[in-house]
């Protein structure tokens, strides 16, 4: 018999939660140099439409994408399961100084307004 939702997805968290000390240090994770940062805000500036100033980072993690589009001049909002994952991004966010919304929710029931 499947496990219900609600136990699925608190093992999903738990699964972030013991990764988020170590998840930026892995390859593909966290953005590692000057270029690859210009390469990411390269890419945004391309697929973000002109006159966008409110983005919902879902499954935002240790927040580096909501860490960018922030220094892009956006309103971010990350949206993560992690409890662990939410602690590293807003600790992140607070030593740049930048302003992030980071929030727990589930990207299968958002908790923001549309």
């Amino acid at each position: 018999m499947p496990l219900p939702d609600a136990q699925v997805k608190e093992a999903i968290a738990r699964k972030w939660d013991e990764s988020s000390q170590t998840y930026d240090d892995h390859a593909g994770h966290g953005i590692k140099s000057d270029e690859e940062h210009e390469a990411w805000k390269s890419v945004f500036k391309k697929a973000i439409p002109a006159g966008a100033v409110e983005i919902i980072d879902v499954g935002c993690g240790t927040g580096e994408i909501s860490l960018l589009l922030a220094e892009m001049g956006f309103k971010v909002t990350g949206i993560d399961l992690s409890d662990k994952m939410l602690e590293k991004a807003r600790s992140k966010a607070a030593a740049r100084g930048m302003e992030i919304r980071y929030g727990k929710g589930d990207a299968e029931s958002l908790p923001v307004d549309s």
